[in-house]
């Protein structure tokens, strides 16, 4: 327990992990989250779309939701100055989450015979921590936009 403590405080400090920004990244995430389940509900069980698919619909909204707070809300600093190109890596970014959210519901329902509701589950806690982990260190850390300044 107490190595595994030491490596997030290693990972913490590198990425720079102010508290309050992940706190508000965390909350900003539970928004998306609510929209991207309450999405991905209806579409499965009011509408009878194939659950893959309501799937990638319910993430990529849920994702254009958190980019808005992120920008707006949650992040302190943003190291790309371009919005088009933060823009593209953030979706770049969603897009890699949401190739991991499918792999891991496809393996959860398919393979491993989890009703969908659970393999969603699974996905979630890994796609935040991939996402949040990504978008602080390409998009808004401190230490990228000094490193940036300097060349």
């Amino acid at each position: 327990m107490e190595r595994l403590l030491s490596v997030l405080l290693r990972i913490s400090n590198r990425l720079g992990l102010d508290v309050p920004e992940f706190s508000r990244y965390f909350m900003a995430s539970l928004g998306a989250l609510a929209l991207d389940l309450g999405l991905l509900f209806c579409l499965v069980e009011l509408f009878g779309v194939y659950y893959l698919t309501s799937a990638i619909v319910s993430f990529l909204i849920g994702m254009l939701f958190v980019y808005a707070l992120c920008i707006g809300w949650v992040f302190n600093h943003r190291a790309v100055q371009n919005s088009r190109l933060e823009l593209a890596i953030f979706v770049a970014i969603g897009i890699a989450g949401l190739a991991l959210n499918a792999a891991i519901m496809w393996t959860g329902t398919e393979a491993a015979g989890l009703p969908y509701q659970l393999s969603k589950a699974v996905s979630v806690a890994f796609v935040f921590l991939f996402n949040f982990t990504m978008r602080k260190t390409l998009l808004f850390s401190v230490q990228r936009l000094s490193k940036e300044a300097r060349a």
